[in-house]
């Protein structure tokens, strides 16, 4: 009997883990309001378990095409083709529950291809500065041709806490980050960016790929260089 009770609470114990993990999880959608582009949308906001991401493309009162999205309810998308505004028209409006940004490419709210958005919170022109966590961050901003998304962890000075910075660097400087890091990953070098180490520093090159810690971000590259899917010069994923 008591073995009967311990693996009964053990079994509620995980139920209660996967209900809080489940919890815990918001989809993230682009936020936008009369945006002209995708690259328009510098931040995201996250939806409740009653939303969606949606992207609605409205003609404005001097004919103008303009782009607004965010989190929407569930239950009035589908319903807004026809939804009048004072003065204005809902050309296209669009849902989608699939992932994390998935109102990219609604309506035709596409991004030009030649550029590149990376996760900034740098404290730079009116950007937040670093976070305690990567998940603070909600800005983006549009990298240079010659540039790469960068992140680093650093330790606050006088605690235990760290703060994660992202922003855009130079691709010159982002090669020579990333050239060994399969080594210093597998040597385990201190620069892997645990929470109690000084500093961890990386680049990458793909759409908002610095969202993640500096570590995970390492690892993640680890792992594509093994699998021959990591392109070291352009610094993204093949």
């Amino acid at each position: 009997m008591k073995g009967y009770f311990s693996v009964l609470l053990f079994t509620l114990h995980i139920l209660l883990c996967v209900k809080d993990s489940e919890a815990q999880w918001y989809l993230r959608c682009r936020l936008c309001s009369r945006a002209n582009s995708l690259e328009d949308c510098t931040t995201f906001t996250e939806c409740s378990e009653q939303e969606t991401c949606y992207t609605d493309l409205v003609v404005t009162q001097d004919q103008r095409l303009v782009y607004d999205a965010g989190c929407r309810s569930k239950k009035v998308c589908g319903h807004e083709n026809k939804r009048a505004l004072t003065g204005e028209m809902v050309a296209c409006s669009r849902c989608c529950t699939r992932g994390d940004y998935c109102n990219d490419g609604l309506c035709g709210l596409k991004k030009n291809t030649n550029i590149r958005m990376c996760m900034s919170c740098d404290g730079h022109e009116g950007r937040p500065a670093a976070k305690p966590y990567p998940e603070d961050c909600q800005r983006f901003r549009v990298c240079d041709y010659n540039e790469a998304c960068f992140a680093r962890t650093t330790s606050v000075a006088g605690n235990s806490a760290v703060e994660h910075y992202t922003s855009c660097l130079d691709l010159r400087t982002c090669q020579s980050l990333v050239n060994g890091i399969k080594d210093a990953y597998h040597q385990g070098d201190a620069l892997l960016g645990k929470r109690n180490t000084n500093i961890c520093a990386i680049c990458c090159n793909d759409e908002l790929c610095n969202e993640y810690s500096c570590a995970a971000i390492k690892r993640r590259i680890v792992n594509l260089i093994e699998n021959d899917a990591f392109n070291m010069t352009t610094l993204q994923e093949i």
